[in-house]
């Protein structure tokens, strides 16, 4: 089995072997063109009789020709580690399992890798340095190309006893070489979706050899909603976006794409650059809008595509607020613009057109303009990645679509993943909205564009969407319950006119206090108490009576005419652990019953230098709580009170038997048989 470079070096082999120019061994040799599965494990042989002609095609030709397919044949195994003693011997072994192993070198060194153009950072994963250590790399060849292909199966991602991290494989050269080339992306992925689950299902069921599968994730830890699959040839790439594009993982259909060059990225992006449109306006408007596709070439442009690709994944429901400031936005700039129509047609003016500029629309009454809003409907959390004619296409199911406008940000100049979709008829737009009410109610299927949910909504008119924007604010505006706003109460910025002779002990101490509160507050089951104050600074040997009377008396202090009510009043003590003594902790708590009292005896003692001492100043600030502690003391207060009037009750029952029994009187007989009576006591 013969592999020529080119079609012209084979029929020129067949012709010479045909007028039996071509002789092995002094024997006149036969040749024909061999079966497809023939050819797929053929070995480039060099020809040791062959014609005038071939022989002046040998030399550099042949050398690079044999170079290539000498790395085709070879597999780039890491993470052997040096450090294992006999680790190369096993792996060859589990390397001799998948076919002829024809040498083996390694580990290999700096220069070794850089020569053999080895890429460190593909292999871990990350961007590394170019003095980073080897992570213990060899090279196997093989005899055939074929047996190097199924060694990267076998042996990529398997365990070697001895070892302690899973084997790295792939070709050194040819099409197993190009790992990015065959790499795909995967949109619209469950929230739970691990990558273990991403490779079995896009494995095929074990059909495909899935070389490498990744899922990005944000700050949070939580999936993005898209991930990146590799395979180790183009028809195993193909064969999965023709066979699983569209299907369901978890529930949730799934888009794929092939990922593309950073930089033909970036170049088709520009090419797609709308034009600038006038200043002052957030957005552009745009009939046809062309949207980047993603680039997966490297790891490091994951985190990149990822911030894209967030923007339409997660929750479909959207913000109103936003999507109604953006839809007022529009309209304003849709009637300025025919205002200004208007007035340069009543001038009698002609704007002059350019052979690639649109003629300028002629101006539109008010119906006209109630009539177009009322036949357009507005779109939200369209894909990234959808185009006109793919919007389209779904809403051209409830009606005749006359335009379909794209809107674009005007500051990063890309889609921002609205539209507007004009109805010929406003039948049209009441259908599409219908339906996704429907969708909403679980009556129908949920709308989508490749694969993503959308929401659809009847557009409206500048008094419709004031309306709705005032609806939004009163839902938003939402009293405080955890009483945020007294959070930052009592704090002192030590840079501030407050903060001028407080002692550095003072300020570490505010310093933390401010910092363990805000750290607390991120639970969402704490709230600030508005009656409740912590104090902080309490000279060692203060009682708790002393703490009240100081309290009450900066209260009176302020407002003469107060009667403070103190609920609670407590000092926190903590027991030595040498002396068994309890010793106080300097701070304590007390609770009034009005927030005014409490916030008026913070503002009179905290930091106030005349309270203790001049370098020993009072940190007031308002308690934290736990709704969780506070319920379940709610909860023992109850049951307390209630075991104790049924214990009162039943006290109260057997006192009255017993008052009945005593008001009695026996009458016994005395010696000398006179009556005698006696009470009983109680």
């Amino acid at each position: 089995l013969l592999r020529m470079s080119n079609a012209t070096e084979a029929i020129e082999v067949l012709q010479a072997a045909k007028k039996g120019k071509i002789l092995i061994g002094g024997k006149r040799v036969s040749a024909q063109r061999p079966s497809q599965g023939q050819a797929t494990d053929a070995n480039r042989t060099p020809l040791g009789g062959a014609s005038a002609a071939q022989q002046g095609r040998s030399g550099p030709f042949k050398k690079d020709r044999d170079n290539k397919r000498q790395r085709a044949c070879t597999v780039v195994v890491a993470h052997v580690s040096p450090l294992v003693k006999d680790a190369v011997r096993r792996v060859k072994a589990e390397a001799a399992k998948v076919g002829e192993v024809k040498s083996v070198r390694g580990p290999l060194t700096q220069a070794e890798i850089s020569e053999e153009e080895v890429s460190l950072s593909q292999i871990e994963g990350k961007k590394v340095g170019p003095g980073a250590a080897s992570p213990g790399i060899i090279l196997v060849e093989y005899g055939a190309v074929s047996h190097a292909f199924a060694a990267v199966k076998a042996l990529h991602g398997s365990k070697v006893k001895g070892l302690p991290r899973p084997l790295w494989c792939r070709q050194l050269g040819g099409e197993g070489a190009k790992i990015k080339y065959w790499r795909i992306i995967v949109r619209n992925l469950p929230f739970k979706v691990d990558e273990a689950e991403l490779r079995r299902h896009m494995g095929l069921k074990g059909e495909l050899f899935v070389w490498d599968a990744h899922i990005p994730k944000g700050s949070d830890g939580r999936v993005r909603g898209f991930g990146f699959v590799g395979y180790i040839c183009r028809s195993d790439a193909e064969r999965a976006i023709k066979k699983l594009n569209g299907t369901k993982l978890l529930g949730r259909v799934i888009v794929l794409d092939w990922t593309v060059g950073k930089k033909e990225f970036q170049e088709g992006a520009k090419a797609k650059e709308p034009p600038a449109a006038e200043e002052g306006s957030d957005l552009e408007v745009f009939d046809d809008a062309g949207v980047e596709g993603e680039t997966g070439s490297d790891d490091d442009d994951d985190e990149e595509e990822g911030d894209k690709e967030a923007e339409t994944e997660g929750d479909a429901e959207g913000n109103p607020e936003e999507e109604a400031a953006m839809m007022q936005r529009i309209i304003s700039s849709f009637q300025a613009n025919s205002r200004e129509e208007g007035q340069k047609g009543s001038r009698g003016e002609v704007a002059a057109t350019t052979p690639g500029q649109r003629p300028q629309a002629q101006p539109k009454t008010k119906e006209e303009e109630e009539e177009a809003i009322g036949r357009t409907v507005f779109v939200s959390h369209v894909p990234l990645s959808a185009y006109k004619m793919d919007l389209q296409r779904v809403m051209e199911a409830f009606g005749q679509v006359s335009s379909c406008r794209m809107v674009m940000d005007k500051q990063t100049r890309k889609f921002s993943g609205k539209a507007f979709v004009e109805y010929a008829k406003a039948a049209g737009a009441r259908r599409a909205a219908q339906a996704h009410a429907d969708a909403k109610a679980g009556k129908r299927e949920k709308l989508s564009v490749n694969g993503h949910l959308m929401n659809v909504y009847s557009a409206l008119n500048r008094n419709g969407i004031q309306d709705l924007s005032d609806q939004i604010k009163k839902k938003t505006n939402r009293p405080d319950k955890r009483n945020l706003y007294l959070a930052d109460e009592g704090y002192i910025d030590p840079q501030s006119g407050a903060g001028q002779g407080m002692s550095e002990g003072d300020q570490k101490a505010r310093e933390r206090s401010h910092s363990e509160k805000l750290e607390k507050l991120k639970n969402p089951n704490m709230f600030v108490s508005t009656t409740r104050l912590m104090i902080r600074n309490l000279p060692s040997d203060m009682t708790k009576g002393q703490l009240r009377a100081l309290c009450v008396k900066a209260i009176r202090e302020r407002a003469t005419k107060a009667r403070p009510k103190v609920t609670q009043c407590k000092i926190m003590y903590h027991e030595n652990p040498n002396t068994k003594v309890l010793k106080s902790s300097e701070r304590g708590f007390i609770e009034f019953t009005d927030h005014e009292h409490a916030i008026c005896c913070l503002r009179m003692l905290n930091n106030n230098p005349n309270t203790f001492k001049r370098n020993r100043r009072p940190i007031v600030e308002f308690a934290i709580e736990n709704t969780l502690a506070l319920q379940k003391q709610r909860q023992r207060r109850e049951r307390e009170k209630a075991a104790a009037a049924e214990k009162k009750a039943e006290a109260k029952t057997k006192g009255g038997k017993r008052e009945k029994r005593g008001s009695k009187e026996e009458t016994e007989p005395d010696a000398e048989g006179g009556a005698k009576k006696r009470k009983r006591r109680k």
